[in-house]
């Protein structure tokens, strides 16, 4: 019989997670919001209760950060001794302290991130990535969720908490922080545009498909993206100064400077 695997959450990443795993697995939802345990239903899924984690020997947790630690109280009392409890936070540090501190001695923990969702498995897992690290976990246990995921055509990455979030504060927090810049300034397609723009409008759409609530999270509980973002704002001051210097000069000295420059053949 197949391993049985309850999913907690089923949002975005929590329907795709489950999507992957149920051609192996036996799995099961939780979730608490109706519409979200109605679609887990209607897709074939069997809805249970938090108390119901006792009869799982893995868990993968699929909520947000900031309720990431109410739902470890929830299942804490109900988890059977020797069961693996794996998040998907997009952050990794407070995610893996929270475990820590909240599930029992005799569970496994495993933090994972999984760098895909619902859009980018459309043409299949090859190439996109899930990044993990045994926080509390043998190096069986950790193993054997690896070659899980790679089975699956997934690229296994393994980092710390911080190695982690130290990285993704710029590949992921600086991507969604310039799309939901984009979306400010209400980008909308045009007849006429460079290969460039498109690229960033599809960043655009891309990032604001997640809800506010990820965004929000990933900004807040990453140590390293107020870092990230203060660099980003010094980059344009800088860009900014070198343009007012140069635009604030007059056009003749602009003229002869441009003379005055080698020009390739």
């Amino acid at each position: 019989m197949a391993e049985r695997i309850c999913i907690i959450g089923y949002g975005r990443l929590g329907s795709t997670i489950a999507s992957i795993v149920r051609a192996t697995h036996d799995v099961a939802i939780i979730d608490n919001n109706i519409d979200s345990r109605q679609r887990a239903e209607q897709a074939g899924h069997r809805v249970v209760q938090f108390a119901d984690v006792s009869k799982f020997q893995s868990i993968i947790i699929c909520v947000p950060i900031s309720v990431f630690p109410q739902t470890l109280r929830q299942i804490s009392p109900h988890l059977q001794p020797n069961s693996i409890v794996m998040d998907t936070c997009s952050v990794k540090v407070i995610p893996a302290k929270q475990m820590l501190e909240l599930l029992p001695q005799n569970v496994a923990i495993i933090a994972t991130h999984p760098l895909f969702g619902p859009d980018s498995i459309k043409n299949g897992l090859e190439a996109l990535t899930i990044v993990t690290h045994p926080v509390r976990a043998t190096d069986d246990e950790h193993r054997q969720w690896d070659n899980y995921w790679a089975s699956t055509g997934l690229r296994v990455v393994n980092a710390t908490p911080d190695e982690h979030d130290q990285a993704i504060s710029y590949s992921l927090g600086m991507t969604h922080f310039f799309g939901r810049i984009m979306a400010e300034l209400d980008l909308q397609p045009l007849e006429i545009s460079t290969v460039g723009y498109k690229a960033l409008y599809e960043v655009m759409q891309q990032t604001n498909r997640d809800s506010w609530q990820l965004f929000h999270d990933m900004q807040r509980y990453n140590p390293h993206t107020k870092q990230m973002r203060r660099q980003v704002y010094e980059a344009i001051k800088t860009i900014e100064a070198r343009l007012d210097a140069t635009l604030e000069q007059p056009k003749e000295i602009l003229i002869n400077k441009a003379k005055a420059s080698p020009v390739n053949e």
